[in-house]
């Protein structure tokens, strides 16, 4: 974990008990600033704990690209990395989509990361506010989780 990370100590405790619960153990190392940047881009972990944050579809899925800065996972395929290149540069939308959703194909059959705590919210709404949510492609929420309508407007 990097310790400038706001609550990494906890978020790793929280993960090292939920994995010691089904018989994995493992042991929590403290990075600190360029000494845990040097770990993940040389791959120097087995498990780490970062902060980061999904961006709007569909550049998330261009940080799997093999020669992406922001390819921390070490994932390599040439199959994917084409794709990605044939993404950037079409203009019609719709073959875009087609390679966007060969591409988490991929990803799915592959799976180079895996999620294990995410941070939530949760978000109280009235009918007429909740008229206003925009849902975007990856993400019908845009980007709030556990929305709950409440019939009463007191509650607030």
């Amino acid at each position: 974990i990097n310790s400038d990370g706001k609550g990494m100590s906890n978020k790793a405790e929280y993960i090292k008990n939920d994995l010691d619960k089904i018989g994995i153990k493992i042991n929590v190392v403290v990075k600190v600033g360029e000494e845990y940047n040097i770990a993940i881009k040389s791959y120097e972990y087995d498990l780490a704990i970062t902060d980061w944050s999904i961006t709007d579809y569909p550049e998330f899925l261009y940080n799997f690209e093999s020669n992406s800065g922001s390819n921390v996972f070490g994932f390599r395929d040439e199959e994917y990395d084409y794709l990605v290149y044939l993404a950037k540069h079409e203009i019609l939308e719709s073959k875009q989509l087609e390679y966007f959703d060969k591409m988490q194909s991929i990803l799915f059959d592959k799976l180079p990361m895996l999620g294990l705590y995410f941070e939530t919210s949760t978000v109280f709404y009235t009918k007429d506010f909740g008229e206003q949510l925009k849902p975007q492609i990856n993400n019908i929420y845009n980007g709030m989780n556990n929305i709950v309508l409440t019939k009463n407007e007191d509650t607030f």
